[in-house]
């Protein structure tokens, strides 16, 4: 069996594309290889991603910044409510003085109506 030309082409573009040792020789002298993990390297990695520790820093994370936004929130809520019930306590004070004054002001104009009752 012969070989076409197309066959012999195709071949010879395999051949272009293929390393010799030659090439892989000279590609593990380059500093390039420096910058690439070895076996070592991806151990250490994969027992510092252990997913369950991850997730149980991530689950200590959000519980310590939503108790920090409860506690700021509080805190503000606190600030602003300490004011206003100030105010309310004033307010309801002088609402109590109004009442006792309507109060005696009504109790007064009762005789002053029983006294003009009596007389006609």
């Amino acid at each position: 069996m012969s070989l076409t030309a197309e066959d012999k082409a195709w071949i010879a573009s395999l051949q272009a594309n293929t390393a010799t040792k030659a090439d892989l020789a000279g590609f593990a002298t380059k500093a390039d290889l420096a910058g690439l993990a070895t076996k070592a390297d991806l151990a250490g990695f994969a027992t510092k991603t252990d997913l369950a520790s991850a997730v149980a820093e991530l689950k200590a994370f959000v519980k310590e910044s939503i108790y920090d936004s409860e506690t700021k929130l509080l805190t503000a809520f606190h600030e602003w409510a300490s004011p206003v019930e100030q105010k309310l306590r004033s307010h309801r004070e002088a609402l109590r003085a109004l009442d006792l004054q309507i109060e005696e002001i009504g109790s007064r104009v009762k005789k002053l109506e029983a006294g003009l009752d009596t007389r006609h």
